[in-house]
Formats: structure tokens, sequence, C-alpha cells
């Protein structure tokens, strides 16, 4: 069965039990102890620390989240003061930790290039926003371009590492957007393809190769609509790594997202490349 996403209750736990769960926190208060809660009655595959009015710099991160054994995604709005966060900087990099912060400012763009220098793995969290396209090439410049080493930023490493010639890519993956892979359910164990998508049926009621083919159904006749509506998507070059995600995002999205493309092509072919080096020593 896909992974299960949820927002964490006590109740909730309690009904659900062997499944692939993200549980989704919007505070760190009893953190350690609801984490382990989970672990008890299910197998996590992550854990969302979801605080988008908090900066990283007010967040109280504790010594204890070095026992969680699950990865650990959280969402801030900014990195705040630099002095607080650096204070914390050997945790953050102990930690199993990717931290996302908002494409909504400006200075987030640079406040990932500052986190990922630092050895920390993060990512930009993508909102229903316009994006600035500048910033955002520039960033993507940086993480498959720059010679400096640094850590991952997502969603550019998620496109370079599984990019191929035979399938598109959607990153929304990154953001447990991809209803390929997840389920949303609520309290009273109803089941919906998205947090804001369709009711699927009841948890007690799932059947995996129904939804299955109405799932395929339905990505199909999502991808064509592209072309049978020609609208922008269907001769952009940098749909095999988008899937029409951007499309609205960006002013100029084809030409924006075409040289992101073409940087992670170049990035993608020098990782081949370094990998297939024979050893001289």
């Amino acid at each position: 069965m896909k992974t299960i996403i949820f927002d964490y209750s006590p109740n909730l736990i309690e009904k659900i039990s062997g499944f692939h769960i993200v549980a989704r926190f919007h505070n760190v208060a009893s953190f350690m102890q609801n984490y382990l809660f989970c672990q008890q009655h299910n197998h996590v595959d992550a854990f969302v620390l979801d605080l988008p009015l908090s900066s990283l710099s007010q967040i109280d991160f504790n010594e204890m989240w070095e026992k969680i054994n699950s990865p650990l995604v959280l969402n801030a709005y900014n990195l705040g003061d630099l002095d607080s966060v650096f204070h914390h900087l050997e945790l953050l990099k102990k930690l199993e930790m990717r931290i996302f912060l908002s494409s909504d400012l400006k200075e987030n763009y640079y406040g990932l290039k500052i986190l990922s220098s630092l050895g920390i793995d993060c990512g930009l969290h993508i909102r229903e926003k316009s994006i600035n396209d500048e910033l955002l090439t520039d960033l993507v410049s940086y993480y498959y371009m720059s010679p400096v080493p640094h850590a991952k930023i997502e969603p550019f490493d998620y496109i370079a590492t599984r990019i191929t010639d035979e399938k598109n890519l959607s990153f929304n993956h990154v953001y447990f957007r991809d209803d390929n892979c997840y389920l949303y359910i609520d309290e009273e164990l109803k089941l919906y393809s998205s947090e804001t998508g369709e009711y699927v049926c009841l948890l007690s009621e799932y059947d995996e190769d129904k939804e299955y083919e109405q799932n395929v159904s339905q990505k199909m006749e999502t991808y064509y609509s592209h072309f049978l509506d020609l609208d922008k998507c269907c001769k952009c070059s940098a749909f095999r790594i988008c899937s029409g995600m951007m499309n609205g995002l960006l002013t100029n999205c084809e030409e924006t997202m075409s040289a992101c493309l073409e940087d992670c092509l170049v990035f993608h072919n020098m990782q081949k490349q370094n990998t297939n080096e024979p050893c001289l020593h």
C-alpha cells in the first residue's frame, strides 16, 4: 500500500498500525515522545516538522533529536538570526534532516546557499505562488555548477539523480505531493488522493489494485491534456523534469526551466564521467 500522510494526533495514531507513514507536526512540544509513539505502531518513512511562520533561529533544537532514525524534514520561514543558527550548527550537521525554506522570500535563495555551503542538506519549499525567475536560475546554477563543495539542495538533487531519457520526472515527490506514492488520511480514517484532493475511500475499504487503475487513468488524462490543449508545456524541453509543475509560477517558465535543464544535464554528465573514470592508483 502507498505511504499514508497525516497531521499527527494521538487519537489517529492509535487507529492505524502496520503502515508506512509520514507524520507531520506543527510544533516541537513533545516531539520526541510523539516520535517514539509513532515508531511503536508503524514504519516511519519521514517526519515533517512544519513551521512555516518560524525562523530557523527560533526553533528549539534538542540533542535528543539525534536518536531519531527516520528522515526529518523541516519547513521554516527563513534563516533568521545567523548567530543563533551557527550556535546549533554542529547539531544540525549531525541530524538526518533536510531544511526547507520558503520560495516566497528573496533572502531564502541566499540562505539556502549558506546552509548548503555549511554542509547542511536543504531545499526550496515551492508553494503555489509566483517565483522569481532570476533567483531560481541563480540557485540552480550554484547547485549544479559551483566548484565549491556543498550539500544537497532540493529539488535539484532529486532531478539530477533521477533524470533519464526514458521517462518524465515530477519533483512533487520531494514535497510528499506525489499521488503515485502517497495518500492522505484524516481522523475519520478517510483517504484522499492529496491534501486537497479527491476522496478515495475509507481505510478499511481500500483496494490497491482498483486505486492503481484509477490513478493511471487520471495521470494519463493529465499528461495528454498538455498536448491536446496545446499549452506552453507541450513544446517545452524542460517538461521532462517538471511535468508542468512550474507552469504559472514563473514569468518566463519555458526559458527558465530549460536553462535549469541544461545545467542539470551538464552536472549529470560530469557525475557519470567521474564515476566511470578508472582508478589510476
